[in-house]
């Protein structure tokens, strides 16, 4: 188990979904976590929004 080595991309994904609590795993377990909690599961961007450009 811990012989190998996660590669990095799969290290920043794992901690993107524990900062935002959120679901991590197939399209089907999160929808399926979606179902039974009644919350959105999708990892965000970091970040506000960006205000609309025609916002004075």
């Amino acid at each position: 188990m811990f012989e190998g080595v996660l590669p990095d991309a799969l290290v920043a994904e794992i901690r993107r979904h524990l900062q935002q609590q959120k679901a991590l795993g197939s399209d089907r377990f999160r929808a399926w976590v979606e179902a039974r909690t009644g919350r959105f599961v999708a990892v965000r961007p970091i970040g506000r929004p960006s205000k609309p450009s025609n916002c004075p």
